[in-house]
């Protein structure tokens, strides 16, 4: 006879990535062009609400941009900044840094009056002091960090004690994806991809990049339940660090079709190239380098019905009947290889060859050929049935039907 599993609806939950918005991985206004200097002195002071990427120390958030003014050109577009607005004072952004990445950085800076020093420092760590004079030099290098997190990156302005020197354009420091997974776990029924986890990127990338996931466990087996491309191409681009500018792991969840357990696979990062590194990408403090993703198995959510008839209200001795099986998959799932097993009676025996009946895409199989028990494999779509139909004879002998 063969065994009717009945199963509820599947209740797996999501665990779904919230968008966290983290400190950017992006230089704001570098060359200081915004906002532009609209008056006729070639200076203004503009608060730093309104002057995008910086914030100052100086008093009343002034913010000072020249265009032109004493003949000096700028050494990049057309403005420059003054770090001594209103008194000496330090211009930073805030950004994620991730400990033991090195970056490399260069700006131009002069002296208004004379030699004038400032110092450009990530966090606590100092890249650079310089003293330049009254003519435009450019500075460059690169500094490897020392612990993670939300890091200001500042241009410090430590002589002259007044409102007047230390002229700085052109800030550049590339600031590559930090990749880290999006959520901790994933998880979706066999064969549908539902839910395959994605990569956190933080940070402007100008050409392609790409970063391995690689499993690290788990009871599922790849190419049986699952199939992996480990290699994922990180494209160019720039990248917020939420879940809007996040990508898929290259994950297929299969259908195995068996009734099993729901399995799991566990993954890790590894071998970053083209600039992404491998790290806390939200500076949230929790660097999510693994992540575990669950396979429901479906196998189990079907329902299946079977009804025996011989359509017979009387029996002959010596004479012959067939009894019909009907077999519905009420589902919601489909079902594969499914094994009908029926013993005839006794007294019964059979009379030709058992069939089985229905339609495409759903199928059927005899497998027992002309002997008992009688054994039929169904695969039925969910909503689909079946008709097995087994032709018999009845014994003329009375005792046959003894138990």
């Amino acid at each position: 006879m063969l065994r009717t599993i009945t199963c509820s609806a599947l209740g797996l939950i999501s665990l779904l990535a919230l968008s966290v918005q983290s400190a950017p991985r992006k230089l704001i206004n570098g060359s200081f062009e915004e906002p532009e200097v609209t008056l006729a002195a070639q200076w203004q002071l503009f608060n730093e609400t309104i002057v995008p990427g910086w914030d100052t120390t100086a008093a009343g958030g002034s913010v000072e941009l020249w265009e032109g003014l004493l003949g000096i050109s700028a050494p990049d577009g057309d403005q420059i900044t003054e770090l001594n607005s209103t008194s000496r004072a330090t211009m930073s952004q805030n950004f994620c840094l991730a400990d033991g990445e090195t970056l490399s950085w260069s700006f131009w800076h002069r002296g208004r009056s004379g030699n004038e020093r400032m110092r450009l420092d990530f966090g606590s760590q100092t890249a650079t002091d310089v003293t330049t004079g009254t003519s435009f030099q450019q500075y460059s290098g690169s500094i490897t960090i020392v612990g993670s997190g939300n890091k200001n990156v500042s241009l410090v302005s430590i002589s002259p004690n007044s409102s007047l020197g230390n002229l700085v354009d052109d800030l550049v420091i590339p600031l590559p994806p930090l990749v880290e997974f999006l959520a901790a776990t994933n998880g979706g029924v066999e064969g549908s991809g539902d839910d395959i986890p994605r990569l956190r990127l933080n940070g402007e990338l100008s050409s392609a990049g790409s970063v391995d996931v690689v499993v690290t466990g788990g009871s599922a087996t790849d190419g049986t339940d699952f199939s992996l491309v480990e290699t994922v191409v990180v494209p160019a681009g720039d990248y917020d660090g939420t879940a809007a500018t996040s990508i898929p792991i290259n994950l297929t969840i299969l259908n195995t079709f068996d009734l099993e357990a729901d399995e799991t696979i566990s993954f890790g990062l590894a071998n970053a190239l083209g600039g992404v590194r491998i790290a806390d990408a939200d500076c949230d403090g929790t660097n999510q380098l693994s992540n575990v993703y669950t396979i429901a198995d479906d196998d189990d959510s079907v329902d299946l019905r079977v009804i025996k008839n011989d359509s017979q209200v009387s029996y002959t001795p010596g004479s012959s009947g067939i009894y019909v099986i009907n077999v519905f998959n009420d589902g919601p799932g489909d079902v594969q290889d499914a094994l009908v097993v029926d013993d005839l009676p006794n007294g019964l025996t059979l009379n030709g060859a058992v069939t089985c009946n229905t339609s495409a895409p759903s199928s059927c199989n005899v497998t027992s050929g002309a002997t008992e028990p009688v054994n039929v494999n169904v695969s039925l779509e969910s909503g689909a049935s079946a008709i097995i139909s087994i032709p018999v004879l009845f014994s003329a002998d009375p005792s046959d039907y003894l138990p």
